[in-house]
């Protein structure tokens, strides 16, 4: 009888350990073919030899939704515009002749110009990106454009100084996968954000840590080494003006080995993958050592009292 109590308790145990491997091993995450989070461009548009309206001036720049078949009313333009389409091609009537604007380009209207920007797509809702450069304090009807279909989604403004007379304006703009990360970078010109959508993160390496989320307005800060971060659990995005020099580089990569880059922050652990990663738990083999070594205490106590 000992014997058979004996062989019934270890199928029993073999039994409960086969359910316990085969637990932990549906668990353990599938790593194969696993892609990295991502940093997806929206827009690449540089217009040259812009003038600017002298040493001290104001970037402002509009987000403007189109809806199908959309159309704004009338402006004239008092300085020049530089229109982008994000998201769907848009049209511009420009003093009569009208020009398509293709996805993620953009073109220069000058000023005086008659201007109507429309959206000939009767299916989805297109994006147009605004800049300008203005007089300190000064208004301009693009940046407040109505008519039926048409919604302002948001505008910013950057006061700027000390820049060249003759300058490059460079409209672009980025989607984040959820954990996407930039290299550590600088940045060397001065540009304006708008964030569109999810929440942005700015890290810089003397450890100032700043985020945003729609529809404010911000910047990673000249000269100071960071880098930028999804830190949300949705995809995130923003759209952006820079007023460079001519030519000049807008960035400087920056390598841990003259700047050290802190770790970043660890996202909200939201269920979807964002949490602290695997290396921060127990992995499914120590989880295997301790259930053996659990089931042998077990088999041997078992064994005592059999005797």
């Amino acid at each position: 009888m000992p014997n058979q109590q004996h062989a019934s308790f270890t199928t029993r145990l073999a039994l409960a350990m086969a359910a316990c491997l085969a637990l932990l091993a549906a668990m353990a995450p599938v790593r194969a073919g696993a892609q990295a989070p991502a940093s997806v461009a929206l827009l690449a548009q540089r217009f040259s030899g812009v003038t600017t309206p002298g040493p001290n001036f104001d970037l402002v720049q509009s987000v403007i939704d189109f809806g199908p078949g959309a159309k704004g009313a009338e402006i004239t333009a008092p300085v020049p515009h530089y229109v982008s389409a994000v998201g769907g091609d848009l049209v511009a009537d420009i003093d009569g002749t009208p020009q398509t604007i293709p996805a993620g380009k953009g073109i220069a209207v000058p000023a005086g110009a008659r201007l109507v920007i429309s959206n000939a797509n009767t299916a989805g809702t297109t994006r147009a990106f605004v800049s300008s450069l203005l007089p300190l304090a000064a208004t301009a009807s693009v940046h407040q454009l109505s008519g039926p279909g048409v919604t302002i989604f948001g505008t910013s403004r950057l006061t700027m100084s000390g820049a060249p007379a003759t300058v490059d304006i460079i409209q672009s703009g980025a989607r984040y996968d959820a954990g996407f990360k930039s290299s550590v970078h600088i940045m060397n010109e001065p540009h304006l954000m708008t964030h569109l959508e999810g929440v942005t993160g700015y890290t810089y390496v003397d450890g100032l840590s700043e985020t945003y989320r729609p529809p404010a307005q911000g910047q990673m800060y000249v000269g100071r080494p960071g880098y930028m971060q999804n830190v949300g659990s949705e995809k995130s995005a923003f759209l952006m003006t820079w007023v460079s020099a001519p030519a000049a580089p807008l960035t400087t990569a920056v390598t841990p080995a003259t700047t050290p880059q802190p770790p970043a922050p660890a996202p909200p652990n939201t269920g979807t993958g964002t949490g602290p990663s695997d290396d921060a738990r127990w992995s499914p083999a120590a989880w295997i050592a301790i259930v053996g070594a659990a089931a042998l205490a077990g088999l041997s106590l078992r064994r005592r009292h059999a005797r």
